[in-house]
């Protein structure tokens, strides 16, 4: 049963009501998070993510440590929300967001408009050109490239065709010489986007990453990120996984494990 009285205990009247619509007809929700007003997709798990993902997204953005304005990386950037609030934090800070998704393009420019965050519509994978991206309509925070990490949660899934790229591409491309925060949150490729960015990995001083042990390669990863930044940091627990913030440098005030 969806909970719209806790919504409207948490955001307001008026962001319950704009959840019912988004469910009931497609339409776009808008919610009010700490003086940010803030789009999602009108999808059957929109009122999942509004409890329990607005307030997780925000956490990471902060768990990243300041002191520059380097670029900032949102890989799998879904409506947008992990860029509006690293804008916010991050006022000066070049900012990419990659989000292949046909689907939410438009709630993924609603947010993002004004905020001077560059939206780059393709998919991160090992290689350049098209790939197949698996579509879960009913929760589009779990699409995929991989088919089998969209199954777990998906009774039914669509696919499209949507281009590709690798990190190390996207920073020759954009000519970068280093990068403050990577964040990674592309369902269980993640291992594959950063073995064909090699370059890309070795100028990032803080990964973000999204960790599942539903997924295949989920101890490769943790050795890849292991292997380059020693300090680690458990921002947010998931279901069956972890947000976890990796730093080449102890970050401050933070214990490492």
């Amino acid at each position: 049963m969806i909970d719209y009285a806790h919504i409207a205990r948490r955001y307001g009247l008026r962001a319950s009501l704009s959840t019912w619509a988004g469910r009931s007809f497609g339409r776009t929700i808008h919610i009010p998070h700490n003086g940010v007003m803030v789009a999602l997709n009108g999808e059957a798990a929109a009122a999942y993510h509004i409890l329990n993902s607005i307030e997780k997204i925000e956490k990471l953005v902060g768990a990243i440590p300041g002191g520059e304005s380097g670029p900032i990386v949102d890989v799998g950037a879904n409506c947008g929300l992990f860029s509006v609030f690293a804008r916010k934090r991050f006022p000066k800070a070049p900012i990419f967001a990659f989000e292949p998704s046909p689907a939410l393009t438009a709630v993924l420019q609603e947010n993002l408009s004004g905020r001077d965050v560059k939206i780059i519509p393709k998919a991160v994978s090992d290689r350049t050109g098209l790939v197949n991206l698996f579509v879960n309509d009913a929760s589009q925070q779990t699409n995929s490239i991989l088919r089998e990490s969209v199954e777990q949660f998906a009774t039914s899934l669509d696919s499209v065709r949507v281009e590709s790229t690798t990190l190390d591409a996207f920073v020759e491309e954009m000519d970068l010489s280093r990068i403050h925060a990577l964040k990674l949150d592309i369902q269980g490729a993640e291992s594959l986007a950063l073995k064909s960015g090699q370059k890309a990995f070795a100028m990032t001083r803080h990964l973000l990453l999204e960790v599942s042990f539903l997924d295949r390669d989920v101890f490769e990863l943790l050795d890849m990120a292991r292997s380059s930044f020693p300090h680690i940091k458990v921002v947010n627990l998931l279901f069956s996984g972890a947000d976890l913030l990796f730093s080449r440098e102890h970050p401050s005030g933070d214990a490492a494990l």
